[in-house]
């Protein structure tokens, strides 16, 4: 039995229809993340499994039970918003009770439960502050012990750490990811951003106007993408169209400028295609060396770690590629690009 189950949902608006019918299962303790531009569905689409919004269409099931038409207070389900939503008047202790307050538990039970979920959360100790004496990492770190309080069989996180500038998210991210392993509740996601949602999730839904592009893990999104949007949604993309062609049991594409690239085989794909390389699996070589592909250096990026460089060929195709180590390229030189066939793979037109 699934631990969230989605039979054809929908939600339409004014007869605008926003989310498409969607079947989706959750199994017990994955972290499934919703990931998607803005206006893609994805918060519409928690919203109706919280018990928000009531489906235009189709059924909703936790633990194999219909809840489509059951409010929000009685599905068990913990909640956290990116705006925290802390009641400012109260203290850390209070906020996190609050949960545990309407459900009218004695006091002895509320005291036991909020210490430990401020433990799990790592803010022992701070129970007598304010929301306005807090960063936005304890801000958010209160949001999540309030929505684990009460034991909920299902966590649903929405853009949670959005508020977040990048170093704090990404220790926040590491956090989350660890909490939810270590108490094995099952967690809906809803990101736009693609690192977090491939750094947490054990699996990814991409959605694109109101449709689920591909449901896979992280690394199967990333490296077999099911269509160009999903290609050039996550990660960088180097996606060039062409002709498929088979030749001695190796893989081609023929792009329109006659150039033909090696790739990974795929059985299912012939006919017209897109050719997507990763920047991070580029090779840039000196021009003297034999293989690959002509290209000049149009812009070179440095970020620390890595530098972009981005190329162009003599036909007009556009390169990035990321490469690492010491030696610095410069815009107008002369190189030579390449890949292994097994780090290329064929996309649908």
């Amino acid at each position: 039995m699934s631990a969230i189950q989605l039979k054809g949902i929908s939600k339409a608006f004014g007869g605008n229809l926003v989310v498409h019918p969607t079947d989706l299962q959750v199994e017990s303790s994955e972290l499934v993340t919703l990931l998607g531009p803005s206006g893609s569905g994805k918060s519409t689409l928690l919203s109706m499994i919280a018990g928000l919004l009531t489906p235009t269409s189709g059924q909703i099931f936790i633990e194999g039970r219909d809840v489509t038409n059951v409010p929000p207070a009685k599905r068990n389900l913990g909640m956290v918003f990116q705006n925290y939503a802390l009641f400012p008047h109260m203290t850390v202790f209070d906020n996190v009770a609050f949960p545990l307050s309407i459900r009218k538990l004695g006091k002895k039970d509320i005291d036991y439960k909020v210490k430990r979920a401020l433990e799990m959360v790592r803010l022992d100790g701070l129970g007598d502050r304010k929301q306005s004496q807090l960063s936005g990492g304890q801000q958010q770190r209160v949001a999540l012990a309030r929505a684990l309080v009460f034991e909920p069989e299902i966590l649903l996180l929405d853009e949670p750490l959005g508020a977040l500038d990048k170093k704090l998210r990404e220790e926040v991210q590491l956090e989350l990811r660890q909490l939810q392993r270590d108490l094995g509740v099952t967690t809906i996601l809803v990101t736009h951003d693609q690192e977090e949602a491939l750094s947490l999730s054990t699996r990814v839904v991409v959605l694109n106007a109101g449709q689920v592009q591909q449901i896979a893990t992280p690394e199967g999104a990333y490296r077999d993408p099911e269509n160009k949007f999903v290609a050039e949604f996550i990660g960088i993309a180097n996606l060039w169209h062409g002709k498929v062609t088979e030749e001695n049991d190796s893989t081609y594409i023929k792009l329109p400028c006659g150039e033909r690239l090696m790739c990974r085989p795929n059985k299912v794909l012939s006919g017209e295609a897109h050719l997507l390389v990763r920047p991070e699996h580029l090779e840039v070589h000196e021009q003297k060396e034999a293989k690959g592909l002509n290209a000049t250096v149009t812009e070179v990026v440095y970020l620390g770690q890595t530098t972009r460089v981005h190329m162009r060929t003599e036909a007009g195709l556009s390169i990035v590629a990321t490469t690492t180590g010491g030696r610095l390229l410069v815009e107008g030189q002369a190189v030579r690009v390449s890949w292994k066939p097994e780090n290329a793979c064929l996309v649908p037109a």
